[in-house]
């Protein structure tokens, strides 16, 4: 088991497991219109261009070479993305991936606050690395989401 570096050599990769990972909890939280605007900000050509982005970094974690998982911020600061294969679930791969995230945030300037527009199932895990609901559960662009934070943000 390892962590790397995404590249924009992985946006194929990064692109199926986005998708495949989402689809067991597809009716929880898409509409059609949502699930179609998944399928749309992840496809390969979208996937390579954030990963050009000087304000945006990703991780995968791989099991044995196999892509079992990935985390992506944005300014050190947002969880933009962050996916876990069904099968490697439940086995501390988002924990994993969010502790190597936060320290490359902290290397970067950000010690004390993170937020994330979670999913209704990710939201224990969020809760779990500290993370606390902040307002009402949201619907936008047929995607529902809850934001939750973590820290104070006049801190950082």
């Amino acid at each position: 088991m390892s962590i790397r570096l995404a590249t924009s050599f992985d946006a194929e990769i990064v692109s199926k497991l986005v998708i495949d990972s989402s689809l067991s909890v597809k009716d929880q939280d898409f509409s059609d219109e949502g699930w179609a605007l998944l399928e749309k900000t992840n496809t390969i050509e979208s996937v390579s261009k954030r990963f050009e982005s000087e304000k945006y970094f990703a991780l995968i974690f791989e099991v044995q070479g196999v892509p079992a998982g990935y985390l992506a911020m944005v300014e050190f600061e947002k969880i933009d993305h962050m996916f876990v294969m069904p099968e490697y679930r439940n086995i501390g791969i988002a924990k994993s991936l969010w502790h190597k995230a936060q320290e490359i945030c902290v290397s970067n300037g950000n010690v004390s606050y993170y937020w994330v527009r979670s999913s209704s199932y990710a939201v224990q895990v969020y809760e779990s690395f500290g993370f606390r609901l902040s307002g009402d559960k949201k619907i936008s662009n047929g995607i529902s989401f809850q934001l939750m934070e973590r820290g104070e943000r006049n801190e950082r």
